[in-house]
């Protein structure tokens, strides 16, 4: 019986990184390189299938949603956050290398400005910019 069952299940791992996606980053420039706000953020996956957002306005006002939660009335964010946020965001070049596809209960992460997009997930390479900024923002998704 376990003869027959490696085959199988080194078959199953196979095709399922064959047919994984390509994780990574898809910058998209879609306004002037200098603009930060307004910025929306997201975190999905996870052990437990999470899925939050974030949107933070360029007055610093954000609103959270957590899914089966809903969503937070508009607060205000730290205006040290807000600030190295700006500075992080409006200098990074946040393309990190492209992850394998396949990262098993981990989290993928959205951020949007009007400059750019990118996606990434935690099994991409280590990218300085985008860690810091994944740095100031996961912390204001907690309740």
């Amino acid at each position: 019986m376990t003869r027959l069952l490696a085959p199988v299940l080194l078959l199953t791992l196979v095709a399922a990184c064959a047919a994984a996606p390509a994780g990574g980053s898809t910058p998209q420039v879609s306004g002037a390189p200098d603009r930060v706000f307004p910025l929306d953020f997201s975190r999905s996956g996870g052990f437990a299938g999470r899925s939050d957002r974030l949107h933070i306005d360029a007055d610093g006002r954000m609103t959270v949603t957590r899914q089966g939660a809903g969503s937070s009335g508009p607060v205000a964010v730290d205006r040290t956050v807000l600030d190295a946020l700006r500075q992080v965001l409006a200098t990074a070049d946040p393309i990190p290398s492209a992850s394998s596809g396949i990262c098993a209960d981990g989290y993928r992460y959205r951020i949007s400005t009007p400059s750019w997009s990118v996606s990434t997930d935690d099994c991409a390479e280590h990218h300085e910019s985008l860690d810091r900024a994944l740095e100031l923002l996961v912390p204001l998704l907690r309740p």
